[in-house]
């Protein structure tokens, strides 16, 4: 089984002006990720709006990851489901595609008792490829010592993705399960001190807009370079918070947008998100030319 350890992008999923797939921007995506120097990918998560496939969709976008990725990386297949069953079907398609990983959601309609997401994450485990509980639905908290639970009674459960909660939040994770677990950082404007804390790396939003900045980043903090890490942090932020954490809705068009101004083609998000107006799109802008002042640029792909 591959180890995650460092940038693992949520790759974007194109959609065509009606609505589809497109594969071919799909690949293309795929492939700068890869050319960036990423540590793996995963697909049909929050920022693939995984939400939003159905489950064909699913099957396809998991085997064009895998066959651009090949053996080389982790593929890291998103499963984002109200129950069992489906979450099920999702991790067996991402099984049968070959990923390496499921990163799976609590249910994210009702509320499960505890002992309901211990049966949820098991029967997920029972596929037969190793789980990272993605942590991000608000209303079903998955805490240190929930998780330290599920690992005890689900053995196929690898890791975290902490996206719920704050640094308290991840580093009552990282002391509670951080030994035995796989913990993967999506607090996309704090990345910097996640890794300084000890995070095995990062699934986060950031990563997929733009992901040869965000190797940098991890590279400067594995070698102990917190000038270069902060000069990178402090430039980034204001777009992570632009088209991340402090977006007021519709996400993932403002990443999306993003992704267009750096000269890629992510296509067009699914109704009912859509991309930004002309007022949002220049914001977006505006955090890349902050970003760029900075001497921090995806394009060049280097921190002058």
């Amino acid at each position: 089984m591959p180890e995650l350890q460092g940038v693992v992008p949520p790759v974007v999923t194109p959609f065509d002006g009606n609505e589809d797939v497109d594969e071919a921007a799909l690949r293309a995506e795929l492939q700068y990720h890869l050319d960036a120097g990423v540590a793996g990918v995963a697909v049909a998560g929050s920022t693939g709006e995984g939400n939003a496939l159905s489950v064909d969709e699913h099957d396809r976008v998991y085997r064009v990851a895998v066959e651009e990725v090949g053996d080389e990386l982790p593929v890291v297949a998103g499963v984002i489901a109200t129950n069992a069953r489906e979450a099920t079907e999702k991790a067996t398609l991402a099984r049968e595609a070959g990923a390496d990983f499921v990163m799976a959601t609590p249910p994210y309609y009702q509320r499960p008792t505890d002992d309901g997401l211990v049966a949820y994450f098991s029967a997920i485990g029972e596929v037969g490829l190793p789980v990272l509980i993605y942590d991000v639905i608000e209303k079903v908290d998955v805490t240190a010592e929930l998780a330290a639970r599920i690992a005890e009674e689900v053995p196929e459960l690898y890791g975290i993705k902490q996206s719920g909660g704050d640094m308290h939040g991840l580093a009552n994770m990282l002391t509670t399960v951080g030994e035995d677990l796989c913990v993967m950082s999506a607090l996309d404007d704090l990345l910097y001190p996640s890794y300084a804390l000890g995070a095995d790396g990062t699934i986060a939003g950031v990563a997929s807009m733009y992901p040869r900045v965000s190797v940098e980043l991890w590279d400067a903090v594995q070698a102990g370079d917190h000038e270069r890490a902060r000069t990178i942090h402090e430039a980034t932020l204001p777009l992570a918070r632009r088209a991340v954490w402090a977006r007021e809705d519709n996400f993932p068009g403002n990443v999306k947008a993003a992704i267009d101004l750096f000269g890629r083609d992510p296509g067009y998000p699914r109704n009912p998100i859509h991309l930004p107006d002309e007022v949002e799109r220049a914001k977006v802008k505006a955090a890349i030319d902050t970003m760029r002042d900075r001497g921090v640029d995806e394009t060049a792909g280097s921190v002058v």
